[in-house]
């Protein structure tokens, strides 16, 4: 359960794990010896998720639907993380790196940009009080940590 706009949102979580690699009856290994890992996918399922007429990144960034797709996005990433109990989140890219401002325990977090041109940035007006307080309802996050951990140089980061 994330919220948004002050809205309470169910989410629903899906899980896949890879079928375990069985050796062949003469005891071979898979080619280069070695055992594949076990692997556990996660998806988080919503209908915002899945309509996504824009494509893959919903766009652009300073639309109202879209800043709620990754309110949705983090808040419910970041449950997922806190149940799992991670050793470390994996922060692919600026779409989940609200994350961290969800957990509930720390847990280290590597970050990967793999587009360094764009960071999600929101630079269309200077940002203040009245504007955090909008993305404060809208990210369900208290005004200061809005204004201290997201607004960079005047713009939502």
């Amino acid at each position: 359960r994330v919220t948004v706009n002050n809205e309470a949102i169910e989410c629903q979580v899906l899980r896949y794990e890879l079928p375990a690699y069985e050796e062949d009856p003469a005891g071979e290994r898979p080619p280069g010896g070695l055992m594949p890992p076990n692997v556990t996918f996660y998806f988080v399922d919503h209908t915002i998720f899945r309509n996504r007429p824009d494509g893959v990144y919903p766009a652009p960034q300073t639309r109202h639907d879209v800043l709620m797709f990754y309110s949705m996005w983090n808040q419910a990433v970041a449950r997922l993380v806190d149940r799992l109990s991670p050793d470390i989140y994996h922060c692919p890219d600026y779409h989940q790196a609200m994350v961290p401002l969800y957990l509930d325990r720390p847990v280290p977090v590597v970050a990967m940009l793999h587009n360094a041109e764009y960071q999600g940035a929101i630079l269309t007006q200077e940002m203040g009080t009245k504007e955090a307080r909008w993305f404060s309802k809208l990210f369900h996050l208290p005004v200061s940590r809005i204004m201290s951990e997201t607004f960079v140089d005047g713009g939502f980061n």
